[in-house]
Parts: structure tokens; C-alpha cells; sequence
């Protein structure tokens, strides 16, 4: 087409020196100069047709480059717009006689600035001289347009061991790295983790959430040790870090621990609590998160329903045990940039609930008397409405579940049934929780 095109002009104008040189044809030869110009115009506006479509192409890939580097952590700089101008020429859509020649990126810490360029060949311009035409484009992704607190609530109980539990801490470890930025300014991300299993190993937060317990051996719990009878003998089983439903009014609500207990949980040794790994609160710094991933270790029944309920003191302004940076902030009112997020990882039915911090016996050996709270999947539903209610976004994530009953409280119990993973093996379960991720990024093009 260009040769054509530089061929056509080349024949106007010799066309139109031979018409100067004649004494005759006056019209015909105003005709052959006119045309000359009406041609380069027309020329000239194919041209312009070219560049425009090179600029639609490169801002639609600078845009798909910043969303690329906008999501790269770990990296310096640098490194980034090294990744990025490998994304973009790959992804370039090239209408042909166009070139990237310039790409630069700043990583800031709301957002990501490209800028580039592509040299368009002309066809009809360059008769004119102009040759090719320099295109600039730029596009700014902003990094998150929200602060974000997300609970990590992730199942380690006895069916998770082996490739399975590696598998999760591979996920989660990446989920980590995604979430947690870089830059915490202007806008913060930080991040609890409660892994949990027959209970909630609350560590050092033990004597706040559920009392302190007091010396020797009583026959109501509440003491170090609790002497129950169960089948006619009697058995005395001491008190853990780890801990058990709320009952009362404030069973399912986020109310102050200080006056609202949570319960105990009575072992016959410390060792199955102590196998459960410890809370995290909030925080943003990624290597503490990813010690602790790294610590699971698969042991015990499923307590979902406790779980599930310190997702949600994680990450409450209300239930005050925790302090400095890992304290929640409150509620947003409209208009505040900042979301609270659950994210809630399981593989089985719930089969563990507790009466006088003792499992109850209707869900297991030895007991005292039936859960107080009744079902332990009901209690969770109940909880994941109340979490709703406060605004809070929960993700739900099954891993292999064994039931449909398990799938059908997931899906209800997920902020929309789009917030629930069904995860059939390892690669599904890694791409949950990658997506999920994505989507807490809350990525927007901006300009």
C-alpha cells in the first residue's frame, strides 16, 4: 500500500510538471494541480486513520501492562518495568509500520504510572517529507482505592495432613504476598490469621478471652483442672490456651471480651492444643504471617463455628483484646475508604461442640452433658449472618468437602454466592485463594 501510495503521488506530479510546461489546456492542467493536494489530503487523512488506531492499541496495552505491574510484589522498581515491558511486547497488538520505541514505569505507593511509545511509518505523508510520526500514550493504575483488614481463617485439623495442608500453605503464603503491600500508605492493608481445629490456640490472649483460670482442681470449670464423672468414672482433664464457643446473649454478636467471655476448652493434656499453631492479629508484616503459615500442623476435630467467630473478633473494633497496630479500626461509615474482609477455608462438616468447655456428648467422648449451643454448622451459619450484617465481605472456600450439606452452608454463608470456591483438588485450591486475592487488590484504571 505504500508503494502504491508513493507511486501514485510520484505520477501526480510529473503529471502536473508536463501540464505546466504546455501553452494549451488551461483546464486541464488547474485540474492536475488541484488534484495533487486533494490527493495528499486524502492521503494525509489515511495516515491519520493509522495513527489513531496505533494509540487505541498502545493505551489498551499500557493499561493491561500497569494492571500487570500493579499486581507484582516483592520486586523492586526496576525489576517491575523490566516484567512489564516484557508484558507489553507481548501483548502489543501491532496493525503493522508500527514500533514500540519508549516505555518507562514509576511504582508509587497508591499506584503504578507507564508511559510509551510506538513510531508509525506513514504512506502518504511521507512524500511530504514526514516519514514516521512518534505516538505517546500513558496509562495509571491505582493499587487500591480502599484500606483493607482481612481475617485468614484456615482449617488445620486431621484431614488436612499431607499434600493436602501443603498445598494451603502454598496458597495461603502467595495470598500473603498479594494482599499485604508493599507501601502502606495512603491506604493500609493488614492482614490476621486464626488457624483453627478442635479450638483456637489463643496463646497469650488466653487469660483476656476466656479468664484466668485459678489454681488446683475444681468440679466446676474454671480452675487449671476440671473433674468431670463420665460413665461412672471420673476423669480430670486441665485447662488450655486454646478456646471453645461463647454462650449466653453474646454467643453470636462481636460484644467486649472483657465482660463477654468466650469458652474454655479442658484437654486431657495441653499437647492437642498446643499442635493447634497461635492467632495472629492484624498486622503487615508478611514475615510473621508467613511463619506462622509455614508452622501449620494438621491435628483434631472441626470447631468450625470457633473459627469462624474469631474471624470476625479479628477484625472487630468491638471485641477489644487487641492492641496498638493490630487494633481494628471501626466500622466504615459511608464513605470511608476501607473494607473488612473474612476469608474462611475449610475441607469437612463441622463435628465438634462444647458444653462446660468439655466436648458435648452428642459430638464425642469423653463429655459432661450435650453441647450448649447446639449444632456446631447451625452456629456457624448464625455467625456468618451476624458478620454480614457488620458489613463484613466473607469468602468462603471448600476444599474437597464431603457433603452437600458442608457445600450448601459455604455457598450460604459467602457474601454472594460468586464469594464461594468449591475447590475439588490443590490446583483449585490455589487458584481460590489467587483470585480472591486479585480481587481484595481492588484495582481500577484511573486515567
Amino acid at each position: 500500500m505504500q508503494k502504491f501510495a508513493t507511486k501514485a503521488i510520484a505520477s501526480l506530479l510529473q503529471c502536473a510538471r508536463k501540464l505546466g510546461k504546455s501553452q494549451a489546456g488551461n483546464v486541464g492542467m488547474l485540474f492536475g494541480l488541484s488534484a495533487i493536494p486533494i490527493f495528499l489530503a486524502a492521503g494525509s487523512a489515511i495516515d491519520y486513520s493509522r495513527i489513531a488506531n496505533a494509540k487505541s492499541n498502545l493505551v489498551a496495552s499500557l493499561d493491561s501492562s500497569a494492571l500487570y505491574a500493579a499486581a507484582i510484589t516483592g520486586k523492586t522498581e526496576a525489576e517491575m518495568k523490566v516484567l512489564a515491558r516484557k508484558y507489553l511486547d507481548k501483548n502489543y497488538t501491532n496493525t503493522g509500520d508500527a514500533e514500540v520505541t519508549a516505555f518507562d514505569l514509576h511504582n508509587y505507593a497508591d499506584r503504578v504510572e507507564v508511559t510509551g511509545s510506538v513510531k508509525v511509518k506513514t504512506w502518504f505523508m511521507s512524500v511530504g517529507g514526514i516519514t514516521n510520526v512518534d505516538v505517546p500514550a500513558e496509562s495509571q493504575i491505582m493499587k487500591a482505592g480502599n484500606s483493607i483488614e482481612v481475617s485468614l481463617v484456615l482449617d488445620v485439623t486431621g484431614s488436612m495432613a499431607g499434600s493436602k495442608l501443603t498445598s494451603l500453605q502454598n496458597a495461603a503464603n502467595s495470598f500473603i504476598d498479594t494482599v499485604v503491600w508493599d507501601n502502606q500508605t495512603p491506604y493500609y492493608s493488614k492482614l490476621a490469621i486464626v488457624p483453627f481445629s478442635i479450638g483456637v490456640n489463643t496463646d497469650t490472649y488466653a487469660d483476656a478471652a476466656r479468664g484466668t483460670l485459678t489454681s488446683g482442681t475444681c468440679t466446676s470449670p474454671g480452675c487449671a483442672n476440671y473433674k468431670f464423672t463420665y460413665s461412672g468414672s471420673n476423669k480430670t482433664y486441665v485447662g488450655t490456651k486454646c478456646v471453645t464457643e461463647r454462650i449466653g446473649t453474646a454467643a453470636y454478636t462481636d460484644a467486649a471480651a472483657s465482660s463477654n467471655k468466650v469458652g474454655r476448652l479442658y484437654l486431657a493434656t495441653s499437647a492437642a492444643c498446643d499442635g493447634i499453631a497461635k492467632i495472629v492479629p492484624l498486622t503487615s508484616n508478611r514475615t510473621t504471617l508467613h511463619t506462622v503459615v509455614n508452622s501449620l500442623v494438621a491435628t483434631g476435630g472441626t470447631a468450625g463455628q470457633v473459627g469462624l467467630a474469631w474471624g470476625w473478633y479479628m477484625i472487630s473494633p468491638n471485641f477489644g483484646l487487641w492492641s496498638g497496630a493490630s487494633t481494628p479500626a471501626a466500622y466504615p461509615a459511608a464513605g470511608v475508604r476501607l473494607k473488612k474482609i473474612a476469608v474462611f477455608m475449610t475441607d469437612g462438616d463441622f463435628n465438634t461442640a462444647y458444653c462446660n468447655g468439655v466436648i458435648g456428648l452428642n459430638y464425642g467422648t469423653p463429655g459432661v452433658c450435650n453441647a450448649t449451643n447446639g449444632n456446631p454448622t447451625t452456629q456457624a451459619q448464625t455467625l456468618c449472618t451476624a458478620m454480614k450484617a457488620q458489613n463484613i465481605t466473607v469468602y468462603t472456600i471448600g476444599f474437597q468437602l464431603p457433603s452437600s450439606a458442608a457445600v450448601n452452608f459455604m455457598n450460604s454463608c459467602a457474601s454472594g454466592s460468586s464469594k464461594f470456591y468449591d475447590a475439588a483438588n490443590e490446583a483449585d485450591l490455589q487458584a481460590a485463594f489467587a483470585e480472591i486475592a486479585q480481587n481484595l487488590l481492588d484495582l481500577r484504571v484511573s486515567k
